[in-house]
């Protein structure tokens, strides 16, 4: 008898034992097991909410969906009332801020009810538990359960409480594609979460647990007895007085229209703004869907022009568009997306004026030198005007606004293709695959509509204020359709696959592309007569409530032999007064009859070329002696010697009588060198 007591006690302590151990195993475990799951609450967070697009002014113009097509707006904590928060915390988890993301006392509960009445009807997740489950995927075995719980654990130890409300509010369901109760505020009662009322905020907090079921705009009958237990649970924990709930359930809710679509909806139709949108601009608009209106009215009068692109940029240094229209109907089968505003196309004569400022700036013309217009061939090249029409001369200002081959294609002849295409990759205009030769006078290297209404915005910048404004006096002259004093130049591509018109004054820059994204070829696609008229119709929409500016007058007036609009030589004997740089000198006239070739100033050092440093002190020589330098547009005087820093620079040296002479020289530092090559 005594040995079967023994044996019973020795049992009983062997269980004793084992169950403890058991225990301290499962302790340790509890314990030690939130250490290596993943952390969800960074993996909530990162995932990309909706978007709200706004114009320069601030308005919104387009909204987007987040990353898993939901509607998403976080908003921090703070601002949010606090009825959210205690309608949240009634209705999901009282205990929140009193547990580690896992209640024991609610587990043991539900543990109890559900065996009690032999089904699950209980599952006693905590606030931290469904934020793991927004995170990772709701898993509704005993494993998944398990796991949400540690990684409820795991965020408790990580994160702030209020780190862990907030994201619950962000990322919680509220039906349909509403995720976060700013964008189920501001779906159902069109307001911000900030403005909710008690009785809206008890009415939002409930729909988490079943948000299909309980939506509002669906089912008003079930919102409202959800919201009548929303602000029980409010009453019983003393977040809410009977008679303030009982006020909430007698005022109307401000439920708006869901006959239209809500705001965020509204807006995230795709429209024609989208290319500006994306590319962040600071457009207009208001502005914008007007030029938009100019546009499409433009294409439809137009045979056989679907399509075009616009660009309005203030006309200042490193301004953005304040109108972008990359397409005419984004919705277009026929590359309604692509955006022609920065697709390169073949560019016509709308690349000319660079040609012409370049050659201002080398001294080499002013507005009335006069040009050949006669044919020539220059090896297996003949070229040709557009019209077909050749001979005589022409002034320097009639080949530019007349858009002759011919002058401009031995203008750059005479510069030099090498020194034009260097000019040309300054502006952003540098043309794809390589070198064109004398072509590159036709436009063949190509441009884009943005990078080409930027570089004539980039001009006084890249030339001098001076040369912009003997150029822009060149192209001023009544533009079709427009109020407005503007300087303008066309383009028209070979075979008339495309139509361009450049337009500015001194305050705003206008860009305008018509044709076919497909290439194909129109009859109406000529510069001058599809092109221009829209030019002078959005200049003319930029100024309806501005006051056009005053042209600066920069150039000076000097005499110019009537010949050859060069300045005087020794033969000349008629002369006509001209605008000029006021700071560069122009070449002088030999064509004149008995005329003596001029002597030349030649400059001895620096030679041209290319120097290597971060600043580079170079002598300044040349004979005759006496001479004057300027660098860069800038006089300097009889200096002996001056300082280069990294760039591209220009000097003329100066004597009376003597034809000036110029010199390109180049400063490359080291440091960047070493940076080219490290790509």
């Amino acid at each position: 008898m005594t040995e079967c007591l023994h044996r019973r006690e020795r049992f009983f302590r062997r269980i004793l034992g084992a169950t403890g151990v058991g225990a301290l195993l499962i302790a340790g475990a509890w314990g030690v097991a939130p250490g290596v799951v993943d952390d969800p609450l960074p993996l909530l967070n990162a995932r990309t909410p909706a978007r709200i697009f706004r114009d320069g002014k601030g308005v919104p113009v387009f909204a987007a969906r987040g990353w898993d097509a939901q509607w998403r707006f976080p908003v921090p904590l703070e601002t949010l009332p606090q009825a959210v928060i205690h309608a949240t915390l009634a209705v999901e988890d009282m205990r929140f801020f009193r547990h580690g993301g896992v209640d024991l006392l609610a587990a043991c509960r539900a543990l109890w009810q559900n065996v009690s009445s032999g089904r699950i009807v209980s599952g006693a997740s905590t606030l931290s538990m469904q934020v793991a489950a927004l995170a990772c995927g709701r898993q509704r075995t005993f494993c998944g359960k398990l796991l949400q719980a540690l990684r409820a654990r795991r965020m408790e130890r990580l994160h702030s409480k209020q780190e862990i409300l907030e994201a619950y509010l962000n990322h919680a369901p509220y039906g349909g594609k509403l995720h976060g109760v700013e964008a189920a505020a501001q779906y159902y009662f069109g307001v911000p979460a900030r403005a909710l009322t008690i009785a809206e905020a008890a009415l939002l907090c409930g729909l988490p647990q079943r948000p299909n079921a309980f939506r509002p705009d669906r089912f008003p009958l079930a919102a409202r007895k959800r919201q009548h237990r929303v602000l029980s649970l409010m009453v019983r924990h003393g977040k809410l007085s009977a008679c303030e709930a009982r006020e909430c359930l007698e005022t109307p809710l401000r439920f708006r229209d869901f006959r239209v679509p809500a705001s965020f909806e509204q807006l995230a139709r795709m429209t024609e703004q989208w290319h500006a949108i994306r590319a962040a601009y600071p457009f207009d608009v208001d502005l914008q869907v007007r030029a938009l209106s100019l546009l499409r009215q433009q294409c439809a009068r137009l045979s056989g022009v679907r399509d075009g692109a616009c660009v309005i940029l203030p006309n200042a240094p490193g301004a953005e568009p304040v109108v972008y229209l990359g397409t005419v109907d984004m919705h277009s089968p026929r590359a309604g997306q692509v955006d022609a505003a920065r697709a390169w196309r073949s560019a016509g004569s709308v690349l000319k004026p660079f040609f012409f400022a370049e050659a201002v700036e080398g001294g080499v013309l002013a507005p009335r030198t006069r040009l050949s217009n006669r044919w020539f061939q220059a090896g297996d090249y003949t070229p040709g005007n557009y019209d077909g029409v050749s001979g005589g001369e022409v002034t320097a200002a009639e080949a530019l606004a007349a858009s002759l081959n011919l002058p401009t294609i031995r203008l750059v002849e005479m510069l030099g293709v090498e020194r034009v295409e260097r000019r040309l990759e300054t502006l952003g205009l540098m043309p794809h695959g390589g070198s064109r030769g004398l072509t590159l006078a036709l436009g063949t290297g190509g441009a884009s509509l943005l990078a080409l209404t930027r570089a004539y915005a980039a001009m006084p910048q890249v030339f001098s204020s001076e040369t912009a404004a003997l150029v822009a006096g060149m192209l001023r002259r009544p533009l079709p359709l427009c109020t407005v004093d503007a300087a303008w130049k066309t383009g028209t591509a070979n075979n008339n696959t495309d139509a361009w018109c450049v337009a500015w004054t001194p305050d705003v820059v206008v860009g305008v592309w018509l044709g076919n994204k497909d290439g194909s070829r129109s009859e109406a696609l000529v510069g001058v007569e599809a092109a221009a008229p829209l030019a002078g119709e959005l200049l003319t929409l930029w100024y309806a409530d501005r006051q056009p500016p005053i042209w600066p007058s920069v150039e000076r007036l000097a005499p110019l032999c009537a010949i050859s609009g060069l300045t005087p030589g020794p033969g000349c004997t008629q002369t006509e007064m001209g605008a000029v740089h006021p700071r560069i000198p122009l070449r002088v006239c030999t064509r004149c009859k008995g005329a003596e070739q001029p002597r030349m100033v030649i400059i001895r050092s620096p030679r041209q070329g290319t120097y290597r440093g971060d600043s580079v002190v170079l002598p300044l020589q040349a004979d005759p002696l006496g001479v004057e330098w300027m660098v860069d547009g800038r006089l300097l005087g009889g200096v002996r010697e001056a300082v280069f820093a990294p760039g591209r620079h220009t000097l003329h040296a100066m004597a009376e009588g003597y034809t000036a002479a110029t010199l390109v020289l180049e400063v490359v530092s080291p440091a960047g060198e070493d940076a080219l090559e490290a790509l």
